[in-house]
């Protein structure tokens, strides 16, 4: 009897080995005529398109579900027991468990650790509104997306950490202890690191919630209504179009003299633009020791104020060339800074572009080579999809026969109607009011005074895929962005 399945394509797993060492993880329901989930392993190129790594489909979320997936993920796309990757998902109790194991591979504390796992800052926002909201339950989710989780420089994620320690105690003891394996445990020490980005050291890159593999969910959303080997063979054409799609937009930048990405070209002339107001000083260049001093108003408004923040670097870049077999677990730009923003992204601040102007140097030559456009080509290029031919001239199957098990499948219509999920409640309490789903279904209005009676319906962008609740890239059924 058919339990579990689990897919990955060449082309997607060699992709993977050249992008950054961050993935991210989730599951869905099949929508069709049988029950169960699919499970979905996305990653992330340069310019942070969603890269399908792997599928797989189980009955429900669990232990043995996740950790059977996860531990195939580990042998047959990953490989490498030495590799370490980056996983962000929810704080679902299977998925936590995964990582508290070493027997499925994905070990992620103690000294036997071949993984480095962290929630995403959704996920967390929506627990912290059901735990921890009040009248002003928006303003504490932005406070804590905006204020700590996304914040890098910890001078200043120490200063808002306090605040909310002092205006809500609630959400504050919330956030220490969601970090635990299990949260009643007063012995265990709080792991701040599991979704704030100040305390990451450069694990995730910058990368702070599953909007990539959430965002896959729906663009399969016809596949997942589909049998198994149909849903196989659609993820299958899906892929092949977005791996040649983007082949030929990183070829066209290639070819037209681009070396980074666009993202980070207007990054750097961003933070170009911030550091004019910047005084850099050398301290020791032998050293390569520098000081950068920031102005700005002081809070009472009565004058100017100055933040110094230290440089250290040596006085030539290093120049980092990637190899097929070398994996880094983090950024490496040669320098770091007081702010942590190279450190976390790869990608030069303002303060190191203050200095770079007063030593004449080129901000450039210090980003990553994994921002490269080389680099994008190369994971979109490395191996090709080749068509699977007619299946008359396919190897000759002599394994079990496998039929499905008649309690997954679902009797009668098939229901449209999606139930409303706390990222829903979320939204609502925004002023102006509910926003349609996210996951391009229906919301239905009911009179209360009569509840068999449906007065409305309202019906969200069916084509256009999710409402964007995540900070990240957004997709489309045809483009992966």
């Amino acid at each position: 009897m058919f339990k579990m399945a689990a897919w990955a394509f060449g082309p997607c797993i060699e992709a993977l080995r050249w992008a950054r060492p961050v993935i991210s993880i989730d599951a869905s329901f099949l929508s069709g005529r049988y029950k169960g989930r699919l499970f979905v392993v996305a990653g992330y190129d340069p310019e942070n398109h969603i890269i399908p790594v792997a599928f797989g489909l189980a009955e429900k979320e669990e232990i043995i579900s996740w950790g059977w997936f996860m531990s195939w993920v580990r042998s047959e796309v990953i490989g490498d027991k030495s590799k370490k990757y980056c996983v962000i998902s929810d704080r679902h109790n299977a998925i936590k468990a995964v990582f508290a194991s070493i027997e499925y591979g994905w070990k992620a504390q103690g000294p036997n650790a071949v993984a480095i796992h962290r929630y995403c800052m959704q996920h967390v926002a929506e627990n912290l509104h059901k735990k921890a909201s009040g009248s002003d339950d928006c303003q504490l989710k932005n406070f804590f997306k905006c204020k700590l989780a996304n914040k890098k420089n910890p001078r200043r994620f120490r200063v808002r950490w306090q605040e909310l320690k002092t205006n809500n105690l609630r959400a504050y003891r919330y956030l220490r202890n969601c970090g635990k394996n299990r949260e009643s445990d007063r012995n265990e020490i709080p792991k701040l690191y599991m979704w704030a980005q100040s305390e990451d050291k450069g694990h995730r890159w910058g990368i702070m919630t599953t909007n990539a593999s959430e965002s896959l969910n729906s663009v399969f959303r016809v596949e997942r209504r589909l049998p198994v080997a149909a849903l196989v063979e659609g993820t299958w054409y899906k892929c092949a179009r977005w791996m040649n799609k983007r082949t030929q937009e990183a070829f066209e930048r290639l070819s037209s003299g681009e070396r980074w990405v666009e993202p980070v070209q207007k990054k750097i002339v961003k933070h170009d633009a911030k550091s004019r107001s910047m005084h850099a000083f050398v301290v020791r260049l032998d050293l390569g020791e520098f000081e950068v001093k920031v102005p700005g108003p002081y809070r009472d408004g009565s004058g100017y104020e100055y933040e110094t923040f230290k440089v250290s670097m040596p006085p030539v870049p290093n120049e980092i060339e990637l190899e097929e077999d070398v994996i880094y677990q983090e950024p490496n730009v040669g320098y770091t800074c007081d702010c942590q923003k190279p450190q976390l992204t790869g990608i030069p601040c303002a303060h190191f572009i203050a200095v770079c102007r007063e030593m004449r140097w080129n901000a450039y030559e210090y980003v990553d080579n994994r921002y490269s456009v080389w680099h994008q080509h190369t994971i979109w290029s490395k191996v090709p999809f080749h068509s699977y031919g007619d299946e008359s001239e396919w190897p000759v199957y002599n394994g079990p026969t496998l039929i499905p098990d008649k309690d997954l499948i679902n009797r009668g219509r098939r229901k449209v109607i999606r139930g409303e999920m706390g990222m829903d409640k979320m939204e609502k309490s925004k002023p102006g009011g509910s926003k349609p789903s996210r996951t391009g279904g229906q919301v239905q209005q009911v009179n209360h005074d009569n509840p068999n009676r449906h007065i409305q319906w309202k019906h969200s962008n069916l084509a256009g895929g999710p409402a964007d609740h995540h900070q990240g890239p957004t997709v489309d059924e045809g483009t992966l962005h």
